[in-house]
């Protein structure tokens, strides 16, 4: 087996906690400069052959390829915890939130993008129900689809 193909890839599926807060009292401006500012964050924190992506209103993907080490995804993870939680100065005024993310990792969580997605997302609730301003990998019950915890 070669090199790479030893190498797994993470998904980190990101809210911004409390943003909707900040749209609904400083303004839609505001929250889109905030936005602005929080993908910058996210982009000088990864290396140059990840991706970083906004899904829509405040919720992102970053793409982690040819990692060696699981880890590594939750040392990033940390990371962006503390940097998006940051105060953001906007016109002289601080604004604060905070991000949860959610992570899969490719092969143990998943093989198909749209599994990986699919359960980092589900780690993603569970560390807003843990709390926000956190991160949490994918756990077995991310493994488990909502049918089958239904009829189980």
């Amino acid at each position: 087996m070669s090199r790479s193909n030893r190498r797994g890839a993470a998904i980190l599926y990101i809210d911004l906690d409390r943003f909707k807060e900040v749209n609904d009292t400083r303004g839609h401006n505001v929250g889109d400069r905030v936005l602005v500012e929080a993908a910058q964050r996210m982009r000088s924190a990864v290396r140059e052959v990840d991706t970083v992506a906004r899904l829509g209103g405040d919720e992102f993907a970053i793409i982690l390829p040819l990692m060696e080490n699981p880890g590594s995804a939750g040392y990033l993870a940390g990371r962006l915890v503390s940097a998006l939680g940051e105060p953001y100065l906007i016109d002289g005024e601080p604004v604060s939130i905070g991000a949860s993310i959610g992570i899969a990792t490719f092969p143990q969580d998943g093989k198909e993008a749209d599994e990986l997605v699919q359960r980092a997302d589900k780690a993603l609730y569970q560390a807003k129900r843990d709390g926000r301003n956190t991160f949490r990998f994918c756990q077995a019950s991310c493994h488990t689809s909502e049918e089958n915890r239904l009829s189980a």
